[in-house]
């Protein structure tokens, strides 16, 4: 989305008097992926804002909403909310083209080359900075991308980060790296995936999607 269009969504919303909260779900290392510290963020912040007494919201009704990566943490967030956030009043959730496996994606674009790649790519190297201990993403990087995500790939946006990594794939990006036995990414990965999510939010769900999505 560009930036006139994320404005005119909020304008609108700021009309009906709404308002509107904008936590940064990625967390403090751009952690990407980690969708379920993206889910904990998004909790904590509606949190912090509805228990905050100057802004007058204690019993305001809370939507969660997001679109594609910022789906991925609505849809954590709001499986997460009654246990990790039961106090705030959510009324419901909105969620776009949302990416519901990161497993299958990678699987699906990884080892041939594809426009897309560079969503994957993303994905790799947030996940590693939420589990670095899990993930072995960075080092095995062929010179020239390693060096382009230690400068002006660093904290780039995904717009960005297609136009890198547009037509590559696992073997032309990484050192013998086969995603159709990289279990370990694969396991961060699926854990971090809500299709693989058991548990079921308590408040309604609208999932919308473009014909692109």
């Amino acid at each position: 989305q560009t930036v006139a269009e994320i404005t005119l969504g909020l304008n609108l919303a700021l009309k009906k008097g709404w308002n509107i909260l904008l936590p940064d779900f990625e967390g403090m290392n751009s952690s990407y992926g980690a969708n379920i510290l993206a889910g904990h963020i998004s909790l904590d912040a509606v949190n912090a804002l509805t228990s905050t007494r100057k802004f007058n919201l204690q019993r305001a009704p809370i939507v969660l909403a997001g679109y594609s990566g910022g789906a991925m943490a609505t849809l954590f967030a709001a499986v997460q909310q009654p246990k990790y956030s039961p106090r705030p009043k959510y009324v419901g959730a909105i969620a776009g083209g949302s990416p519901v496996d990161m497993e299958w994606m990678g699987v699906t674009l990884g080892n041939r080359p594809n426009p897309g790649f560079g969503i994957v790519v993303g994905s790799l190297i947030g996940l590693e900075r939420e589990y670095p201990n899990r993930m072995n993403i960075f080092g095995r990087m062929k010179p020239k991308y390693k060096n382009l995500m230690r400068g002006p790939g660093k904290d780039a946006c995904l717009a960005t980060l297609l136009s890198y990594y547009a037509g590559q794939s696992f073997p032309s990006v990484f050192n013998g790296v086969d995603i159709n036995k990289a279990w370990p990414e694969r396991k961060v990965a699926r854990e971090n995936s809500i299709i693989n999510d058991m548990r079921a939010p308590k408040m309604p769900i609208f999932f919308y999607h473009g014909n692109q999505d």
